[in-house]
């Protein structure tokens, strides 16, 4: 498939994830080859967020790379953080202040 100006083939894929909990947070690491932060698209409408990623024009086939996630109300949206680094575009997640676990005191009636 030719779908650019120079006519170099492009090639469409779905980035490999890891997504893990911590105490405070949970974590999407994306597996990007070729992608910087000028290739980079993250975009938040409504619940879903989507990573858009093309490598780079030195390349020489192109490769772009799409991905969606539907967030739950767990997040807390305006804390959302992204950086990418050799390839890896790491994403973090807060949980909203009512998502987090609270302590329950107990009286003794």
């Amino acid at each position: 498939m030719k779908d650019n100006k120079d006519e170099r083939p492009v090639t469409r894929l779905v980035p490999n994830v890891d997504v893990f909990e911590r105490k405070e947070e949970f974590v999407v690491m994306a597996d990007l080859p070729g992608v910087n932060d000028k290739g980079l698209d993250v975009t938040l409408d409504s619940d879903t967020l989507t990573i858009n990623g093309k490598t780079g024009e030195e390349a020489h086939a192109a490769y772009e790379y799409t991905r969606s996630f539907t967030l739950s109300d767990r997040v807390d949206r305006s804390g959302i953080k992204a950086a990418i680094k050799d390839g890896v575009l790491t994403l973090s997640f807060p949980y909203a202040e009512e998502a987090k676990a609270k302590k329950i005191p107990v009286t003794y009636n």
